[in-house]
């Protein structure tokens, strides 16, 4: 019981805010990669505005930019694979198989794209 109580928790810090509970439930949450773009973005320019507004200095702007999209990038890396662990330990009959019906037929119309 300890395990699912860790799970739900882990869960509920990467599930995107103002998610409908009617909505499909994969237990995990979503990463939204778009979403990280714009945020990583608006990021590392607040930092580029204040080290450059501080140091006056293009070189240390530069340096600090370099180290803050590495750090940006790890924490993507570490998000995306804690989400693939979380996915994985989850009990199988838990798994939705998502074909869309019991002939094992391929969803036509996911997420939008009709064929």
């Amino acid at each position: 019981m300890q395990a699912r109580a860790k799970h739900e928790y882990l869960s509920s810090l990467v599930r995107p805010a103002g998610r409908a509970s009617r909505e499909r439930d994969v237990g995990v949450g979503d990463m939204y990669f778009p979403r990280f773009l714009v945020g990583a973005t608006i990021t590392l320019l607040v930092v580029v505005i204040w080290v450059y507004h501080t140091t006056d200095s293009i070189w240390r702007t530069v340096g600090w930019a370099m180290l803050i999209a590495t750090i940006l990038q790890i924490g993507y890396f570490a998000a995306v694979v804690l989400l693939i662990y979380l996915d994985m330990s989850k009990p199988a009959e838990t798994i939705d198989s998502s074909t869309g019906d019991e002939t094992g037929s391929l969803p036509i119309r996911r997420d939008g794209i009709s064929l």
